[in-house]
């Protein structure tokens, strides 16, 4: 192999570590580079002892299958990976397993012999807690062994391998990551656009998309986040750039921005959160609130908190429907006494001193979820 050769299928071993579907075509060049009929790579749970996934060349796709299903939870060689090797180690089948043990495993004797698969070449590719990789080459039972011209090949690319599946493994649980975020988000009832320096969006939640459904104060035009009314879009625009920058440190009053016609209170209020460091270009995130839409306030777990009997939990439901006491004793059917009494019972437990302060002391508990 040349220089330029070489040079090439390096290049295309760190391709896999972005696109794992390119690992087939890269595993038929390696396997040619130190004439072997099989090109694999075997991600392993080293901690439930189970295949993860398996990429190969030259294997038909129904003994593909058989492997993972019967035989890579009692590979002699997974297990001598598991127990003793570390990233970058380059082995044959005679460095990882005892040759009668070899000979006796169900592995070679029902998998690899019927398959006229001889000897293996191959690295461990990635070793942590949960995981190992392995890229291995096989050749045909009618060819020699492997000889120090593939071993030193093999040296020259495991550097290389380890790199490209750490890169992967990293992307992999930042890919996890991403969709956890991704599904506490949209439990919010608050609505949130995660945005670049020029708010433009990179990720909206549930609640970001119903608001824009009903309300035309935001907007997202060619995916930039903007304000309609020209004043506010300037000053969301300049909170974001400020996000950008860290220059709300010590001062965040212009980060909450109020949307509306100042007159009626109807409107949302935006508070720009900084995300710096984020990554994936996030900055900042938006979070809108809209009052019309607040979430309801848990009576259940508030009732607990103050010792509320059942009886007081329902009056304080009405109550917090604005219902005076009459109204909240025509809908629970008692009587209007009845309905004091438990009212200046929850006034005791909660130390509020009016239906109004009562209202209040429960919007503070209304949690941050979806209805």
């Amino acid at each position: 192999m040349t220089d330029e050769e070489l040079s090439g299928l390096i290049g295309r071993i760190y391709d896999c570590a972005l696109d794992p579907g390119r690992w087939s075509g890269v595993l038929g060049a390696i396997a040619r580079t130190v004439d072997a009929a099989v090109g694999m790579v075997a991600v392993h749970d080293l901690v439930e002892n189970r295949p993860v996934r398996t990429f190969a060349h030259g294997m038909p796709a129904p003994a593909l299958w058989l492997y993972e299903a019967r035989y890579a939870t009692r590979n002699p060689i997974a297990v001598a990976l598991a127990t003793r090797h570390v990233e970058g180690t380059v082995d044959t089948l005679g460095t990882l397993v005892e040759a009668d043990g070899w000979a006796r495993s169900p592995m070679y004797r029902e998998f690899m012999r019927p398959l006229g698969l001889g000897d293996v070449l191959g690295v461990a590719a990635l070793r942590n807690a949960r995981r190992g990789v392995w890229l291995g080459t096989v050749r045909r039972r009618s060819q020699p062994r492997f000889g120090p011209a593939e071993s030193r090949m093999f040296h020259l690319l495991a550097p290389h391998v380890v790199r490209a599946m750490r890169f992967s493994d990293i992307l992999e649980l930042r890919a996890v990551e991403a969709q956890r975020l991704a599904a506490v988000l949209d439990g919010l009832a608050t609505a949130v656009w995660l945005v670049d320096d020029e708010a433009r969006v990179l990720h909206a939640n549930a609640a970001a998309a119903a608001l824009l459904r009903r309300d035309e104060l935001l907007r997202v035009v060619r995916d930039q986040l903007i304000a309609t009314m020209p004043a506010e879009g300037s000053l969301l625009a300049a909170a974001v750039r400020r996000a950008a920058a860290g220059d709300f440190v010590g001062d965040t009053a212009q980060a909450n921005i109020a949307l509306g016609d100042g007159a009626t209170g109807a409107g949302l209020i935006v508070t720009v959160l900084p995300l710096r460091g984020a990554g994936l270009g996030v900055v900042a995130a938006v979070l809108v609130q809209d009052p019309a839409a607040a979430p309801q306030a848990p009576l259940p777990a508030f009732g607990t908190l103050h010792g509320l009997t059942p009886a007081e939990i329902r009056c304080l439901g009405e109550i917090a429907l604005g219902r005076n006491v009459p109204e909240a004793a025509a809908a629970l059917h008692v009587a209007p006494s009845t309905a004091r009494t438990h009212l200046n019972s929850i006034f005791q437990k909660t130390g509020a001193t009016s239906q109004a302060e009562l209202v209040r002391l429960l919007a503070s508990f209304a949690p941050p979820l979806r209805r």
